[in-house]
């Protein structure tokens, strides 16, 4: 009895460290680890099944103004918000994970780059109307988003998140608070 105890324990504390590594602990979204992880398994069965799979990019617009003129608790803020905002507009399948500072990936199953744009729309149009009370006055932000579909010449993840990157790049240079597509 007492090693069925001792293995019971040992397996729920592997589930909360397993947790803990799949988690960003800020946002409560997918880790930047279990994200690329996820996408490199849809992206297998995306491959084999010659099904669509999107990706989709967004980065807070000048979110360190919002870190340097408002602090970091209101940075902290704005990120669990957009967390929130984008994890309302996804569906059971879909991934939303915390690549790192401000940059949030989407992995999109089962969808094509004109769905994937719908979605990421969605979301682009809702984190605009954020607003974030604070003592210094009212925190409102955008995000810039890229987007791409998965291609059968896609040879591992980092050609679709660097395709995915770029579109990125360019929806950030072409203005901010939009979307480009790779």
């Amino acid at each position: 009895y007492r090693s069925l105890c001792l293995l019971q324990a040992l397996a729920s504390q592997n589930a909360q460290l397993q947790k803990l590594v799949d988690t960003d602990q800020l946002t409560g979204v997918s880790s930047r680890q279990h994200f690329v992880e996820t996408l490199q398994q849809e992206l297998e069965v995306a491959q084999r099944q010659q099904s669509p799979l999107a990706l989709v990019l967004f980065d807070i617009d000048f979110f360190k103004r919002i870190n340097d003129g408002y602090g970091h608790a209101v940075g902290d803020q704005v990120l669990v918000t957009f967390a929130e905002v984008a994890t309302r507009c996804l569906r059971g399948r879909d991934l939303l994970g915390r690549l790192g500072g401000s940059e949030f990936s989407i992995l999109l199953p089962e969808t094509d780059l004109g769905k994937a744009l719908l979605i990421a729309e969605q979301i682009r149009s809702e984190v605009a109307t954020i607003s974030i009370p604070t003592e210094n006055g009212t925190v409102q932000f955008t995000a810039s988003v890229g987007a791409s579909e998965a291609c059968a010449t896609d040879r591992s993840t980092d050609d679709l998140l660097k395709r995915t990157a770029q579109a990125l790049h360019n929806a950030k240079a072409g203005g901010h608070d939009r979307i480009a597509l790779a």
